[in-house]
């Protein structure tokens, strides 16, 4: 049994990337204090209310989206039979392939503390 993304997690993170991507633009563009939630929605394309369906506020967005294992590939993992150890590793390369990012985000985030 293998663990599959589904479209709409795919898309929801993608999403939420894209509102990281923009928080992290603006914040270098204006400083985190001067910058809105308005305007992260505005630079990623979105509404203020999808926003808030993805980050409670600015300083969530710039952190990015979870990391944590979806329900899907955890439910997987329970319900799983196989050795205990590949199981694991399938989990694990599979939570390890979503959560790929932008090698340029860790990057600004440090531009962003000064570091």
């Amino acid at each position: 049994m293998a663990i599959k993304s589904t479209l709409e997690s795919r898309r929801r993170l993608q999403t939420s990337r894209k509102i990281q991507w923009a928080a992290l633009k603006l914040a270098l563009r204006y400083g985190y204090d001067d910058m809105t939630t308005e305007m992260i929605a505005a630079a990623a394309g979105i509404s203020q209310r999808t926003f808030f369906n993805y980050y409670p506020n600015k300083g969530a967005a710039i952190i990015g989206p979870s990391t944590g294992f979806d329900d899907q590939a955890a439910a997987w993992f329970r319900a799983s039979s196989g050795s205990l150890l590949a199981d694991l590793l399938q989990a694990l390369y599979q939570h390890l392939a979503n959560i790929v990012v932008d090698h340029s985000t860790p990057q600004v985030i440090g531009e962003l503390l000064g570091t």
